[in-house]
């Protein structure tokens, strides 16, 4: 039978129940330190916009700046940039990294999208990786075999099998030509398996070299590693020189036409719905007109219309770039 607790007049007041106070006060505590630790995450940590039809995410990685806490920009930015692909075809990751502070913005840059020639990146940071461990040189020795000819991009499809190229020959085709027969002879040479130990050592978990699957934070992880990673000078040298002036400059240079920015190094990624690029952006000269470090700037895509990503990718590029210079 369960008691009432309605005090009835000339009924003698029974007694408090410590037991209970104590759980009330011991519930009340916990309670209050889960929100302040769940405030804290969400600050540092991951927001993200649950409206379906702009299903964007963005992420910040805190650094105890005055650029970082730049959250009203950040979000107008966010918003600005996905209203440019609102109407468009297919579904695009942008992400914006800035090296040196650790922070970035951007949407969708934690889903899975297909890579295309991207993943030659991974290549050339296993060629680095080796390079530093001195198994091989830049003057090493490939010879060229039919096994390795593979259509689409990059000349090497058309030479004769026989023909003798050196390290710093191939990593030259496979940067600036986004060679595909290149890519095959290292993959053939070195195993598909150390590019994806590579991969893994530099912690892109959404990245998966079999499938030619990334995300746009994996891809700025690379980019970040190619830029600042501490391996010699001379390689570094060498891969700016393969991974600029291509043959593809067609998108992120297109959109900083007519500003203070350049491209120091990037890679485009292309197939038949893919109109994708990432590099490294600097400005010319860095001056009172131009104050932006370099950053690391990632577009992919996939299920566009080549007509209207030619379009869209520049004007992405473009917004960022005016952006950056507000912070």
């Amino acid at each position: 039978m369960i008691k009432s607790r309605i005090k009835i007049s000339g009924e003698k007041k029974a007694p408090p129940n410590r037991k209970l106070l104590v759980w009330i006060f011991v519930l009340t505590g916990v309670s209050s330190l889960f929100l302040w630790w769940r405030g804290k995450v969400i600050r540092g940590g991951t927001s993200e916009n649950n409206d379906p039809d702009m299903n964007f995410v963005i992420r910040r990685e805190i650094s105890p700046t005055p650029k970082a806490n730049n959250e009203k920009k950040i979000k107008e930015i966010t918003g600005e940039l996905t209203e440019v692909i609102a109407t468009a075809s297919g579904r695009y990751a942008v992400y914006a990294y800035h090296m040196e502070e650790k922070w970035g913005y951007g949407f969708n840059e934690t889903e899975q999208k297909p890579a295309a020639s991207l993943m030659k990146l991974p290549v050339m940071a296993t060629a680095i990786d080796k390079l530093e461990k001195e198994e091989i040189k830049l003057d090493s020795k490939y010879t060229l075999e039919d096994a390795d000819r593979s259509t689409g991009s990059g000349p090497l499809q058309f030479k004769n099998a026989g023909t003798v190229y050196t390290l710093d020959e191939l990593l030259g085709f496979l940067g600036k030509n986004s060679d595909n027969t290149a890519w095959v002879l290292f993959n053939r040479r070195w195993g598909k398996g150390t590019i994806q130990k590579t991969i893994d050592n530099l912690g892109m978990k959404g990245s998966n070299y079999e499938t030619l699957m990334t995300t746009a934070a994996d891809t700025a992880k690379i980019w970040d590693y190619l830029y600042n990673g501490k391996y010699s000078t001379a390689i570094k040298q060498a891969m700016e020189r393969y991974l600029s002036d291509s043959i593809y400059e067609d998108r992120i240079p297109v959109g900083l036409a007519g500003t203070e920015g350049e491209v120091l190094m990037h890679k485009v990624g292309t197939d038949t719905d893919v109109w994708a690029d990432a590099g490294v952006i600097k400005c010319k000269i860095e001056n009172e007109r131009c104050k932006i470090k370099p950053f690391v700037l990632v577009i992919l895509n996939e299920g566009v219309k080549r007509t209207e990503a030619t379009i869209i990718v520049p004007k992405l590029v473009k917004l960022i770039w005016d952006f950056e210079n507000t912070l």
